[in-house]
């Protein structure tokens, strides 16, 4: 038998007190080491309540030569909203987190909050604790919480109004049946999840006020794609807009529509000559993924209207009536594009059949057409098996069909009848286009083309046309702009 030493024994009994002991004196309880935190505030966006919002992280970096040993990291809370995941551990409260020198680690946070049974959004102002040897750092967790009508796979069966009490959260279909009409209240506001629609059978009418208090619609994503660029400044975060065959005398006006698919699309049907399928006035079309507006053998009246920014053309029309007064239809997307701003057929374009739909009337009065292609007007009519009829009249256009009475195709021949008075290819001059930050302004700058170029003889025939799409008199100038906005001198910053 082996005989062992009793000091060596006791050395032996005592060596794993021994390592605990300098395993725990490598963490410092020196006030003077601190953490660095990645952010002081981490905010969210709007969030709707019995919604979990996306994740936001944040690091927590030792950067001291020195262990520390967190004793808290907790949830400061007035309302219970956040919650937190350290080290792939959930709950309100972590008690003795080790984080070692030149060492770090995620922290994440969601919110949800809720039914607040209130009207008006509430402001939530939380924080995230951190306490070790004697020292107290925090993050703020900043939030405005909101109720909203929440509705799924919802049908609107008979003549119903929405106020602009709370905003509409709309999860995958909302129909209007055949026969019923939703009139929605200026400023009302809806939020589409991804891939949900609007299904027009019967009617809609959206009064809004552009200026003031516009019924919005966009995707109900409120968090960040990254950096500062919210994820309702990318395309297709819902689905967007259908106007069926038995739908007609709509009304769109003091919208917003953005961010979706295709933000308006109106089916075919037959043409009735007293009511338009749809009225589109002082409103913004913007920011599409296929066309933002897409109409088959109907007759549409826009005006005072910007149709901006479509990854397809941002104005399609297949057979039909048209007329367009005073709108800014715009293609300078972030995103590359493949079709020009406006594209008119007298038959069902990429279809297989291309059956031919009489394009009776497509009228352009006092438009901006203007993007980044040389060419922003496709014109692909064939008119001798259908009619084929165009009018582009003190426009502003980028296109190289500058020279007249010359064929460009072997399909017709562009007339002087179909161009008149217009600004061939020179700069609108918009007073934004930021494609670093997605922020767009379409009003006209100083040095706009468009400046004193419209018709203002257009006002007789139509005198809802008299005001821009904010409201600014056209009439008492001497003369009037091309586009929705009445340009107004933009005052230079003075330099430091």
């Amino acid at each position: 038998m082996i005989k062992l030493n009793s000091k060596i024994f006791l050395s032996i009994l005592l060596l794993p007190l021994l390592l605990w002991n300098c395993k725990d004196e490598d963490f410092t309880t020196d006030s003077s080491y601190r953490l660095k935190l990645s952010v002081d505030t981490l905010s969210f966006d709007t969030i709707f309540t019995e919604t979990l919002t996306a994740t936001q992280r944040m690091m927590v970096y030792n950067e001291t030569s020195k262990d520390i040993r967190i004793e808290k990291i907790r949830l400061e809370s007035s309302v219970k909203c956040f919650q937190i995941n350290v080290n792939g551990r959930s709950g309100d409260e972590f008690t003795n987190v080790e984080l070692r020198s030149k060492d770090s680690m995620y922290i994440f946070v969601q919110a949800k909050l809720g039914e607040l049974n209130q009207n008006a959004p509430m402001y939530i102002l939380d924080s995230l604790v951190f306490l070790y040897n004697g020292n107290k750092q925090d993050v703020k967790l900043v939030t405005y919480g909101q109720d909203a009508h929440r509705l799924k796979s919802f049908t609107i069966e008979k003549d119903t109004s929405w106020t602009n009490d709370k905003p509409y959260l709309i999860f995958d279909t909302l129909k209007i049946a055949e026969g019923a009409t939703l009139t929605i209240e200026k400023g009302t506001r809806l939020y589409l999840h991804n891939g949900a629609h609007i299904q027009i059978n019967g009617r809609l009418e959206a009064n809004g006020d552009f200026a003031h208090a516009p019924i919005l619609f966009r995707g109900d994503r409120t968090d960040y794609i990254y950096g500062d660029i919210q994820y309702d400044r990318i395309v297709g975060q819902w689905d967007g807009i259908s106007i069926s065959k038995t739908s007609k005398g709509n009304v769109f006006n003091g919208c917003i529509i953005r961010s979706c698919n295709t933000a308006i699309r109106v089916d075919s049907a037959e043409i009735d000559p007293e009511v338009k399928r749809a009225v589109i006035s002082n409103s913004w079309l913007h920011n599409t993924k296929s066309v933002a507006l897409k109409a088959t053998n109907a007759n549409l009246y826009a005006y005072n209207t910007i149709i901006s920014n479509a990854l397809n053309a941002n104005v399609l029309l297949q057979g039909g009536e048209y007329v367009f007064n005073h709108c800014s239809i715009v293609g300078v997307p972030k995103n590359s594009r493949y079709n020009s701003c406006v594209v008119l057929a007298n038959f069902e374009l990429y279809s297989a059949t291309e059956e031919l739909i009489p394009l009776n009337e497509a009228n352009f009065t006092n438009c901006v057409i203007f993007g980044t292609f040389r060419e922003e007007l496709k014109l692909s009519g064939d008119k001798e098996k259908g009619a084929f009829n165009y009018v582009f009249r003190n426009c502003l256009l980028r296109s190289e069909k500058k020279e007249l009475d010359v064929a460009y195709d072997s399909l017709h021949v562009q007339t002087d009848s179909n161009f008149v008075n217009n600004v061939w290819n020179e700069d609108p001059d918009f007073v934004m286009v930021d494609w670093d930050n997605y922020e767009f302004d379409f009003r006209l700058d100083n040095a706009s083309a468009a400046k004193s170029k419209a018709d203002n003889t257009l006002y007789r025939q139509f005198p809802e046309c008299k005001n821009d799409i904010v409201g600014i008199d056209r009439v008492s100038k001497d003369s009037t702009d091309i586009g929705a906005f009445v340009w107004v001198e933009i005052k230079e910053e003075p330099e430091e």
